[in-house]
């Protein structure tokens, strides 16, 4: 607050200025309203008619005396002022605009005429002769008082406009002096007084007034409202019974409620009505004690429909004490009891698989765990689903709803009888089992639930794979606790998971220290980037038939410093999971395209894109300024991605993609034919070259199923021009089956590990040296280089996946 503020919020001071009159307390909501009503107040004086009047009087009183021009500009500026007023009148009348608008455009009106008028009375009583400065002063003072009464509804506004007014009657009349003037001049400020009173307490009358008035009905409106809606809704009516507890003359409401004529229901009880329960029991002992019963809530079967009632009732007595009967009124509560059975449910069970939540799933595993007996296992089953993001995400939410519904059958064909099946949450389901036996019988319905799981669904005629990973634990041996179980189980789901296929695993207090690991390794990640122990290493990308280097891929490297070098397959999952993967995938693609600026103009670079990185908003600006930063040409850059990136958001991700092309860069697909829709991704995007997976080249020679997958899919990419390039090639053999199929580009140990960027053979300065020739030659078996990895494991094994 002000100091200015805090002066005039004084109480004394507000005593004296008659404030707190005209402070009204306005809700946000009343504000529009109130502003209207205050408009409607105002305009409803003939101010027009009073500006007329006013401009006639001065213009007869002034006209001997005022020069022309004065004269003139009084005249005319009366009549411009007079014409603003009665537009405002004309658009207010019309409704069309905003209220709190229109106030403040009149109020800005009504300071301008003030200010006209008060200039224009001065200028009259300091030109005026003696004789007249009287009858000036007067009429001024007249027009002063009666003003203010149009603007009740704006008190402010009316004292403002009054007080201008006042001080240039007074202010000329004491510059002249004399007694008379004197006395003259003390009229306009009694006035003032008059009518800052009268003002003040005449809008205290308006606005209170008003606003009562609205509560009032806004109040009527309400109760209006509930009773209207218990005319159409209510279900309570009275009843009365005799000694007996008979009815007595039922009421039409009672009849209908009942579905039975008044007829059938006289000389009929409650307890005829009530159906067989605990209820009907507490309300027949109430009624034979006498005692007076309030909102007992009771089962009763009406033509066959289950409904439930509410009673309250009282004894009727005679002088001396003795019942006569009873008489009270029931409510059909009904749709309250079922809201409240749905939310009991709602809090224990998953509305969509009908299965326990969480809650009561936990609830559940306590008790198992307490009421045990002492030889007993207590088994829990964590699984969770494969593929059923890509599902849910792909075909709807509907699609993945049918998926969740199938699953919790499944699963509960699956397990032992009795065993509680629960829904942890998303995709993750729970199961436990009491009695289990042992980890042998748990580990066996834990496979079951994989296979079960494992089997295709079949939606809308679309097969769609599935799968799920079960990890298992036993209490006590495992933990002590629902919650050490759950962890357990969790443990061993990680484990499977790791592992990259669906499966079961029983839990072993090594995950503990497992998971401990990884958890180091994840914070030691955080920072491996700021201390510089990541590398980029670059393997070659050959010719098939020529044996040409014709571009490198990007790979990364993590030296530890205490674990030494971390297989990418640690890592980059945990890169991937905790987000950091967003900047170690740009900080990549940056040192990538700086090491490939030193390369000859023919060979490309290519990068792993990670879905994660399809995530980052910054993405396409990220490539931007990296091809910026390096001056690579886009033509040279080739961007791999694996065809989950468009299982998940894809329509968001094409757009990325073609966003992406547009710059110039190629975009390659990972991992051909790995998936279960590659070929209608080839549709969805224009591919610039397919890289054939490793599992079908390392069965090359032997299995002649990997030699026709690879055969269609070179063929298929040629239909629609597209590069092939084959990873994991590893001997002779399988080289010159690709180069006799077609394949246009091979990559594998056979040629080379990758390197770091010091080391490679295409350096710009050794490629110079060599007149412009580079080269490798696998093709002769003593000068293959010597990989560093085993040929056991996949390029995806060390790609940088992000």
């Amino acid at each position: 607050m002000t100091g200015l503020a805090k002066f005039f919020a004084q109480p004394r001071l507000q005593s004296i200025t008659l404030a707190h009159l005209i402070e009204h307390e306005v809700s946000s909501h009343q504000r529009e309203w109130f502003a209207r009503c205050q408009l409607d107040h105002t305009t409803a004086f003939p101010t027009f008619y009073l500006d007329i009047g006013r401009i006639a009087l001065i213009g007869a009183v002034s006209r001997g005396f005022l020069p022309a021009p004065f004269w003139l500009f009084i005249i005319l500026g009366g009549l411009m002022l007079a014409a603003a007023q009665r537009l405002f009148m004309k658009r207010h009348g019309q409704g069309s605009e905003n209220a709190s608008l229109q106030l403040r455009r009149f109020s800005a009106l009504v300071l301008v005429r003030a200010v006209f008028w008060s200039s224009a009375i001065a200028t009259c009583m300091v030109l005026a002769p003696h004789s007249s400065r009287t009858s000036v002063a007067m009429l001024a003072a007249f027009s002063m008082t009666i003003e203010p009464m149009s603007l009740i509804a704006l008190p402010w506004l009316g004292l403002a406009s009054s007080t201008l007014q006042a001080a240039a009657i007074s202010g000329p009349l004491i510059w002249f002096g004399g007694q008379v003037n004197f006395v003259t001049a003390a009229i306009p400020v009694l006035s003032l007084a008059f009518v800052h009173s009268g003002l003040f307490h005449l809008n205290y009358m308006f606005a209170t007034r008003r606003l009562r008035t609205r509560e009032l009905s806004e109040k009527n409106e309400a109760i209006q409202l509930l009773l209207n809606h218990y005319h159409e809704d209510g279900s309570d009516w009275l009843f009365e019974t005799d000694a007996e507890g008979r009815f007595i003359n039922p009421s039409q409401r009672f009849c209908e409620a009942a579905q039975l004529s008044s007829a059938a229901l006289t000389g009929k009880s409650f307890s005829d009505l009530i159906a067989q329960s605990s209820e009907r029991k507490e309300y027949r002992e109430q009624i034979l004690a006498g005692n007076s019963v309030r909102d007992i809530v009771v089962p009763v079967n009406v033509n066959g429909a289950h409904r439930w009632w509410s009673i309250t009732a009282r004894p009727t007595e005679t002088a001396d004490g003795k019942c006569t009967g009873w008489r009270g009124f029931v409510a059909d509560v009904t749709k309250t009891k079922q809201a409240e059975e749905k939310a009991a449910f709602m809090e224990n069970y998953d509305i969509l698989t009908g299965l326990p939540n969480r809650s009561l799933f936990t609830e559940t595993l306590v008790n198992s765990l307490k009421q045990r007996e002492a030889e007993d296992l207590v088994a829990v089953l964590h699984i969770d689903l494969r593929h059923f993001k890509a599902i849910n995400e792909s075909h709807g939410n509907a699609v993945g709803d049918r998926v969740l519904v199938e699953v919790a059958k499944r699963i509960e064909s699956a397990v032992p009888p009795r065993s509680m099946i629960g829904r942890l949450g998303g995709d993750e389901f729970a199961v436990v089992i009491e009695n289990a036996g042992s980890p042998e019988r748990s580990l066996n319905a834990a496979q079951a639930v994989s296979t079960a799981l494992g089997k295709p669904l079949e939606v809308d005629g679309q097969k769609l794979p599935l799968g799920a990973y079960v990890g298992v634990s036993h209490g006590p041996t495992d933990g002590g606790s629902a919650d050490e179980l759950m962890r357990a189980a969790d443990l061993a789901l990680q484990d499977t998971k790791a592992k990259g296929r669906q499966g079961a695993a029983l839990f072993v207090p090594a995950m503990k220290h497992q998971a401990k690991a990884r958890r180091q390794l994840e914070l030691d990640l955080r920072s491996a980037l700021a201390r510089r122990e990541l590398e980029v290493h670059y393997q070659p990308l050959l010719n098939a038939e020529s044996g040409q280097i014709v571009g490198y891929e990007a790979l990364l490297r993590w030296n530890h410093p205490v674990r030494g070098l971390v297989p990418p397959t640690e890592f980059i999952p945990l890169a991937e999971e905790s987000g950091q993967i967003i900047a170690i995938g740009a900080w990549v693609l940056r040192e990538a395209l700086m090491e490939a600026s030193r390369w000859p103009e023919h060979i490309f670079i290519s990068v792993n894109l990670s879905p994660i990185q399809m995530r980052d908003p910054r993405l396409v600006s990220t490539i931007f300024m990296a091809l910026s930063a390096s001056g690579v040409a886009a033509r040279r850059v080739e961007l791999e991605i694996t065809e989950s990136v468009l299982m998940t958001d894809s329509e968001e991700n094409l757009a990325i993609l073609h966003k992406i092309r547009n710059l110039g860069v190629k975009i390659v697909m990972d991992d051909f034919g790995t998936g279960y829709s590659s070929l209608s991704y080839l549709r969805s995007f224009p591919f610039d070259k397919i890289k054939i997976d490793r599992c079908f080249i390392t069965d090359l020679a032997e299995k002649s199923d990997s030699q026709a997958i690879v055969t269609a899919v070179i063929q298929l990419a040629e239909e629609l021009g597209m590069c092939t390039l084959a990873e994991g090639v590893e001997n002779m053999e399988q080289l010159e089956r690709l180069r006799l199929t077609g394949c246009e580009q091979v990559q594998g140990f056979l040629f080379s590990r990758a390197r770091p960027g010091s080391e490679l053979v295409h350096s710009r300065e050794s490629f110079e040296s060599e007149g412009r020739k580079a080269s490798v030659t696998p093709f002769r078996k003593g000068e293959i280089s010597e990989p560093v990895e085993q040929p056991g494991n996949a390029n995806n094994a060390v790609r940088q996946a992000g």
